[in-house]
């Protein structure tokens, strides 16, 4: 039986896609504040934690390994189930705005080692997501406006999503433009450079 997976875990079969990694050298790569450390952050325990529910749903399998008389070590590897599941998920837009700040910087970290086509893709298809947020909260505005004799509490909310929303569009219409200028590099396209999760 499959469980289910959140964005986040989903996201670190990216880590392993290419090789097999063991569990100290994964954390280490993904706690790197050159690359994707410096938006996520993650506690070794809660990694194997996330290890081990990916390997219930067979997307990754565990091989233990030892060194001369080292310690054994356990490695991780990608099985086919889980790179399709990780495909899936890379180019798909982020559903939830609240997850756009983690979930698809993680996004643009593993599509940039795709090359500049894929990331001009996966910026689209998000792009057209957000202005689909954007209409629907727009929307919600327009009702309430409608019928509320006072500003209420929902409005401030909606109107604070909104403002939010434009900036990811502002944001996302930079990295494409950016993108195309640095032919497949980019550098420092975090909005929020603090941004962390101790997922």
């Amino acid at each position: 039986m499959v469980n289910k997976m959140d964005e986040i875990e989903i996201a670190l079969l990216g880590f392993i896609y290419d090789e097999p990694k063991h569990g100290y050298d994964l954390h280490k790569e993904i706690s790197d504040l050159s690359g994707i450390g410096i938006v996520w952050r993650v506690k070794m325990g809660k990694l194997y934690a996330m290890l081990h529910k990916l390997e219930n749903n067979q997307w990754v399998k565990s091989t233990v390994t030892q060194e001369g008389n080292r310690p054994q070590r356990t490695q991780y590897q990608i099985t086919a189930l889980g790179r399709t599941v990780f495909n899936e998920w890379l180019y798909n837009p982020v559903r939830k705005g609240r997850d756009f700040r983690i979930v698809f910087l993680l996004k643009m970290y593993f599509v940039l080692k795709d090359g500049e086509e894929n990331a001009q893709r996966l910026i689209a298809v998000q792009q057209d997501a957000c202005r689909k947020w954007l209409e629907e909260f727009q929307q919600g505005v327009a009702i309430q406006e409608s019928t509320a004799q006072t500003p209420d509490f929902n409005q401030i909310v909606i109107n604070f999503r909104i403002t939010q929303i434009k900036g990811y569009l502002e944001w996302l219409d930079w990295c494409k433009k950016h993108i195309k200028k640095e032919k497949g590099t980019i550098q420092g396209i975090s909005p929020d450079e603090n941004v962390s999760s101790n997922k």
